[in-house]
């Protein structure tokens, strides 16, 4: 058994893209035999995007006017996601929910089938997962204004990767279509592939360190990164390219394992005009009517055409206490123009009976079932 304690604080506008998240992980393994394995999860979740100010660019508020009463609030949110599983070396297929208790929840699930294929690794599978950017697309918000529900999206679709790897190097590339939906929010595509590199150019018996580069690309079909009404509130570029140079160190001293990761990248996006409501042409009208927000002289969010320099950073560690208990921590930042997350954790593993459990190596942080 595995159970943690995560949490997440994204900061952002008052109930639009702020996030601040709490989660206690929990999930249970029990093997048949030597290669088959049943799992079980229940993620408690608590997540709270504050309370929306009454100039907030948020569901009906800008066609309803800044004097518009908001008799419906904005505030937390709690549930239970729960999952089952099977596993096997080449087989992990699971089925659960997004948190029950939300505003909005959804069944999701996916399985990945990863044979060998002469010296290549080969993983195919196909997944329906929740969107997590904001509390809108995870957990769904009501209207201030007219109490409407809307968000909850997920994205269900394939995907493919091939890999070479050997002692010292390796490479792979992968491939992903997905379809995008929620409630009251229009349908979405997504296409991505990554193509990546690593060599491992330390290695002792104790410590091991690997750099590598990665180039991502993604094409979101519509823009619905923003808050309004029929947005969807997850980040949607048209097109997003990033160049990444990961480097990892990974160590064992004084009964601690450790993994520490650092990503600096350069990254090219466009994200296309949109509306404010891009599924209620008369909302549309009358924000279009309405004073309009400072800085906006119609009632659309502009497009961005930029670049950007971020980085990503994560450090882990494992202790095996005893013989059928491991504790462990992670702390991880990701630092972006559109996307600023802390998250930090703390966790334990209790193998019980005769069976053992020992720190992974390279340290594996805990994660929740919709991470």
């Amino acid at each position: 058994m595995t159970a943690g304690l995560m949490v997440r604080h994204q900061p952002g506008d008052a109930g639009e893209s702020r996030l601040d998240v709490v989660t206690v992980p929990t999930s249970w393994v029990m093997p048949l035999d030597y290669e088959h394995r049943l799992t079980a999860r229940a993620d408690a979740v608590t997540l709270d995007a504050g309370r929306a100010g009454s100039d907030a660019l948020l569901g009906t508020i800008p066609s309803a006017g800044a004097g518009a009463p908001q008799r419906y609030g904005t505030g937390e949110q709690s549930g239970m996601s729960l999952a089952g599983g099977y596993r096997t070396d080449s087989l992990a297929a699971d089925i659960g929910t997004t948190p029950l208790g939300f505003l909005l929840t959804n069944v999701v699930g996916g399985v990945d089938w990863t044979p060998h294929w002469n010296a290549a690794d080969l993983t195919l599978g196909l997944a329906r997962r929740a969107v997590t950017n904001s509390e809108l697309s995870f957990a769904g918000l009501r209207d201030p204004v007219t109490g409407m529900t809307w968000g909850g999206v997920v994205q269900t679709g394939a995907h493919a990767g091939i890999g070479l790897y050997r002692e010292r190097f390796g490479i792979s590339g992968s491939l992903e279509y997905d379809e995008l939906t929620g409630t009251h929010v229009p349908d979405n595509q997504f296409l991505g592939a990554r193509i990546a590199t690593d060599w491992k150019f330390f290695s002792r018996v104790s410590m091991a360190a690997d750099a590598g580069l990665t180039l991502d690309y993604w094409n979101y079909k519509r823009n619905l990164s923003n808050y309004t009404f029929g947005n969807g509130g997850y980040y949607s570029p048209q097109s997003y390219v990033s160049f990444a140079i990961p480097v990892e160190l990974n160590g064992s001293a004084r009964g601690w394992n450790y993994r520490l990761r650092v990503s600096p990248s350069y990254t090219l996006r466009d994200l296309q005009t949109s509306a404010f409501y891009p599924t209620d042409d008369a909302l549309q009208v009358a924000a279009a009517h309405a004073a309009l927000p400072a800085g906006y002289a119609q009632a659309y969010f502009p497009s961005d055409r930029s670049n950007s320099i971020g980085i990503y950073a994560l450090a882990a560690t494992e202790r095996e206490v005893t013989r059928g208990l491991v504790v462990g921590a992670m702390l991880e930042i990701d630092r972006t123009d559109y996307y600023h997350p802390t998250t930090f954790s703390v966790y334990i593993c209790h193998a019980f009976g005769q069976a053992k459990t020992h720190a992974t190596y390279p340290v594996q942080p805990v994660r929740p079932y919709s991470p």
